[in-house]
């Protein structure tokens, strides 16, 4: 029974991590499909320059809840810490592989800093100093991105967190980088937009799904 108990977890973990916050909050409130703008991802920064801070922000924090709330409910339940760390993984995965779209989705950055500050909010916030000062220096939201989930679990081996947790963070940053080719070959071609660029919305991006 206490099997079923945590694979019933990891699934509530990934259909959580499946819901598109960016692209259901991006409709209701700009009336776009994110999905025809920009990149075309569902994630906060795409979403920011479609409908404004506002909306990216908001999109942003719920990507990292969804990933956040299954690690502290798994590490509470009293789970050894390899299986917090696929109940946080489950999540992440869901997020990039959404069911709800088909097993599309985003590119995993909010939910993989919710799922490292559920582990150790100390390499959380060190995860995202990093982020910051990327972002800073090069003004590219992807590589800030990668090089931030990059560091998380040199974060967590320095914070003395368990290795299954560190095992897993690498995990993390091989599936972001993964989810950032296009972003890689845009930047390869110099057509990678900086970081408080808008996109212009095309006709009909306000139709799509509607």
């Amino acid at each position: 029974m206490q099997t079923l108990y945590y694979l019933l977890l990891v699934v509530g973990a990934y259909l959580l991590g499946s819901v598109p916050t960016g692209l259901l909050a991006v409709k209701k409130y700009a009336g776009i499909d994110v999905r025809q703008v920009g990149s075309g991802n569902i994630g906060a920064m795409n979403v920011t320059r479609v409908a404004g801070l506002g909306i990216g922000a908001v999109t942003m924090l719920a990507d990292a809840l969804k990933a956040f709330i299954p690690v502290v409910v798994a590490s509470h339940l009293g789970y050894l810490t390899w299986q917090v760390a696929i109940v946080g993984l489950a999540a992440v995965v869901g997020h990039d592989y959404s069911i709800y779209l088909r097993f599309n989705g985003g590119k995993g950055v909010a939910s993989s800093f919710g799922m490292i500050f559920g582990l150790s909010p100390y390499a959380g916030f060190a995860a995202l100093a990093v982020w910051a000062l990327t972002a800073l220096v090069f003004r590219y939201a992807s590589v800030a991105s990668m090089v931030a989930v990059m560091s998380m679990p040199l974060w967590l081996w320095a914070f003395g967190q368990d290795p299954a947790y560190v095992g897993a963070a690498v995990l993390l940053f091989f599936l972001t980088t993964y989810q950032h080719r296009s972003n890689i070959r845009r930047l390869r071609h110099g057509k990678e937009p900086h970081i408080g660029e808008k996109v212009t919305v095309p006709p009909g991006a306000s139709q799509k799904g509607k």
